[in-house]
This record gives structure tokens, C-alpha cells and sequence, in this order.
């Protein structure tokens, strides 16, 4: 009897091995993939918007009042054209970020879903595999909600289901169309938990959680709330017709 016990009690120090080791391999990972955000600006109409993503925030231009754009006030992460020093280093600290959240959460679902050894080793080359092969920014951060949606169908973690929250809104705010995709899939998922668990509380957090932090982000870019009623009305009504959100059209434009 105590020789099971012993072989059965589970060893509280091997996840927390396990986390600090996939936290680690997550850094070195972003360090290897990791691109410089800031770009030259090439002459041209093509790349004047987004150079302008850049002068409206450096300028304290509120996206939703002064401009309506598909691009949001944290547009300039996407395009960064280093105006100042301070921008570059706002973009180049959340975009390394941005993949060593991604890493470690393909980690943690690695571990968790292996009932073997050799599927774990398989689960954390095809893991490794897809942080490698992500081609840009954007397709990162969306895959935090991607990948937060099944870790947390398996662990019920608030602190993950907070962290889809944050990222749908950063991604809103980046671009609306980007925004939209995330919450295509956080939405559902929460209407999915609900009925999963015929309990309410976590999903209403969830659903809560993303006005709360909608403000809180605007908040601390502008200091102030006007324009984001503008923003949001501005996307839906620029996404009308057009499923890029970019197209020219006439019926985009409203008085």
C-alpha cells in the first residue's frame, strides 16, 4: 500500500516544471521567429494609409470622431512606421509578446491532451511546427483565442477565458475585421460553455469582461471615451457589402 502511494501521488513540482520550462522554450521561440515590426515607408498611395495609422495616433487623432477608418487606434501595431522611438518600442514589445503567449499556450495544450510520451513528443513537434510556420503578426495574436478556446474547454481557467477577452479586444482595436474573427469564435464558445456546464457564471464573466475592457483599452490610448461608439459604428457600417472592409464602395459611405 505505501509503495502505490507513493507511485500515484501526484508530484505538485512536475507542472510546475513542466510551466517554467514551456515558458522558457516560449521565449527562445519568439526570439528565433521574432520580426523587427517597423518598416521603411515606400512612396505611393498603397502605403500612405498606413503611414497614417501611424500620424493619427502620434498626433492624438481619435479614430471614431475625427477619422473613420477600418483600422482602429491601435492600428499602428500592425503597420508600424516608427514615427518615434517610443511607438517602435510600444510595437517591438507587443508583438515579441504576442508569439511567447502563443507558444506557451500550444504548450500547455500539448501536455494536457498527450495520454503518452510519444504523443506528447508528437503534440510538441507539431506545436513547435506552427509557431514557426505563423507568417505574420496578426495570425498570432488571433490564435491565442484560437488555442485559449481549447485549453480552456479542458481547464475552465478564468484567468484564460479573461485573456481571450483582452485579446478579442486588442484585435478589435488593431483592425475591425480582425476583431470580428476573433469574436466569431469567442462568442460562440461562450454560448457553447454555457451549455456545457448549464452554468452561467464564467460565460457571463466572459461576455461581460469584453465591454470592461473595451473602455479600459480606449481608456488608456486616449484618455477619454469619445469616439469609440464612432469606431464601432464606423466598422459595422464600413463592412456593409464588402467582405474585405477595404473595398471603395459607395454604399460604404453614409452622411
Amino acid at each position: 500500500f505505501a509503495t502505490m502511494t507513493r507511485t500515484t501521488r501526484p508530484d505538485p513540482a512536475r507542472p510546475l516544471l513542466f510551466h517554467a520550462l514551456a515558458l522558457g522554450a516560449s521565449v527562445l521561440l519568439a526570439m528565433l521567429i521574432y520580426i523587427q515590426p517597423g518598416a521603411p515607408l515606400a512612396p505611393g498611395l498603397d502605403s500612405s494609409w498606413a503611414y497614417a495609422l501611424n500620424y493619427v495616433f502620434q498626433h492624438d487623432l481619435v479614430l471614431g470622431r475625427d477619422i473613420f477608418f477600418t483600422f482602429g487606434p491601435l492600428g499602428f501595431l500592425e503597420h508600424t512606421r516608427a514615427l518615434t522611438p517610443g511607438m517602435l518600442a510600444t510595437s517591438s514589445w507587443f508583438w515579441f509578446a504576442c508569439p511567447v503567449v502563443t507558444a506557451f499556450l500550444l504548450l500547455q495544450l500539448a501536455h494536457t491532451t498527450a495520454p503518452s510520451r510519444w504523443h506528447l513528443l508528437a503534440n510538441l513537434v507539431l506545436a513547435v511546427g506552427l509557431v514557426i510556420m505563423l507568417n505574420t503578426n496578426i495570425q498570432r495574436l488571433l490564435l491565442i483565442v484560437y488555442v485559449g478556446v481549447f485549453l480552456h474547454w479542458r481547464n475552465n481557467s478564468l484567468l484564460l477565458l479573461l485573456l481571450m477577452a483582452l485579446t478579442s479586444v486588442l484585435a478589435l482595436l488593431i483592425k475591425f475585421s480582425n476583431g470580428a474573427v476573433a469574436l466569431s469564435l469567442y462568442l460562440p464558445y461562450l454560448a457553447a460553455l454555457a451549455l456545457r456546464d448549464r452554468q452561467w457564471q464564467q460565460p457571463l464573466i466572459g461576455l461581460l469582461a469584453l465591454p470592461v475592457l473595451c473602455v479600459l483599452v480606449w481608456l488608456l490610448v486616449y484618455g477619454h471615451l469619445a469616439g469609440l461608439a464612432g469606431y464601432i459604428h464606423g466598422g459595422l457600417e464600413f463592412s456593409r457589402g464588402s467582405t474585405s472592409a477595404m473595398a471603395l464602395n459607395p454604399d460604404n459611405h453614409w452622411p
